[in-house]
């Protein structure tokens, strides 16, 4: 906001304020101690417009198209509070709570779908796993099936952590680069951990941006945002050597290539929704300040190591891609 001038009376400054509405610029005036009162500009683009028309205004203040002003901004400013009246019905919070599962995933077939599939295989990795090439159960066949890199091909890369290690996708095997979401930690405490926040984050965010998108276009940006997360988390290190080529060290603060989880494309949602929100107000829906710290804590406590292995590129390609997406739909939608 921007001052622009000041005028000696409230009714010349009511009454350039009521025309300058009408001409596109939204503007303030407020009373100084000098008994003058101030003209503030909203936005910036709009000061030297609106300081041309002060100096018009000023040479004739009493000039019959200012003075008629008054009726015309009356009606635009009622149509703003009519727009922003039904702005505000359709606007939801996403917020840190519980709801009821039945209404929450009402309308959402799609999140309903990704909710099912990550707790099944889940549970089959937990219950029915041998941790064995020679003898695999059922969840390490899923879990071999699903992961970026093959048993061989992780084999492989352990030997010699280079780009030729993904010659199963080659081959033929592109699902490998989006399943890898669907899957989840195995053992221990920690399992439960994984899926439980991963899925309750799923659980606030999906439904309502689902609703609002059409389940199609959600299903297209998931798929989308799990690609980019996969990819930044699968094939960077291969081409980077994170801790001088160290394994060890990569996967102890980095995940590794061996990495699990819906997190990269929540992140990705995430982000999706942060920045349409913010940029397309029309949009309907917002997130609460309280959510975007959590989670923009909890990724740089993450990135930081404190939470050891996390597939934190995962993390932060689904949260560029989201944020990306966000940003060009809020522009091509104020068009």
């Amino acid at each position: 906001m921007r001052q622009i001038g000041k005028l000696s009376s409230e009714t010349h400054a009511a009454r350039f304020v009521d025309y300058l509405l009408t001409q596109g610029i939204h503007s303030k005036a407020d009373a100084n101690s000098q008994g003058e009162w101030s003209v503030w500009i909203h936005e910036e683009n709009q000061v030297d417009q609106a300081r041309t028309e002060l100096e018009a205004f000023r040479s004739n203040p009493d000039d019959s198209r200012y003075r008629t002003a008054g009726d015309e901004a009356a009606g635009i400013r009622k149509m703003e509070q009519l727009r922003e009246k039904e702005r505000r019905k359709n606007v939801h919070e996403v917020k840190h709570r519980s709801v009821g599962a039945g209404a929450g995933l009402s309308g959402a077939p799609v999140t309903k779908g990704i909710l099912i599939i990550c707790v099944v295989i889940a549970a089959i990795g937990m219950f029915a796993s041998n941790y064995s090439m020679k003898n695999p159960g059922l969840g390490d066949q899923i879990y071999g099936a699903l992961s970026f890199l093959s048993p061989q091909d992780l084999q492989a890369y352990g030997i010699s952590p280079e780009p030729n290690s993904l010659r199963t996708i080659e081959r033929g095997q592109v699902w490998r680069l989006i399943t890898p979401a669907f899957l989840h930690a195995r053992s221990g405490s920690m399992a439960i951990l994984h899926v439980g926040f991963n899925m309750y984050m799923l659980f606030m965010l999906g439904p309502i941006l689902e609703r609002r998108m059409g389940s199609f276009q959600f299903l297209l940006l998931n798929v989308g945002l799990a690609l980019a997360g996969n990819l930044a988390q699968g094939v960077i290190p291969m081409y980077i050597e994170l801790y001088g080529g160290d394994l060890a060290q990569y996967e102890r603060y980095y995940g590794g290539v061996n990495f699990l989880g819906y997190s990269g494309v929540v992140y990705g949602l995430f982000g999706y929704l942060w920045i349409r929100s913010n940029h397309d107000p029309t949009f309907g829906i917002m997130i609460n300040q309280s959510s975007i710290i959590i989670l923009m804590l909890w990724f740089f406590l993450c990135w930081f190591g404190l939470m050891g292995g996390v597939a934190n590129l995962a993390h932060t390609g689904g949260l560029v891609a989201g944020m990306l997406t966000g940003y060009i739909q809020a522009m091509s939608s104020r068009r």
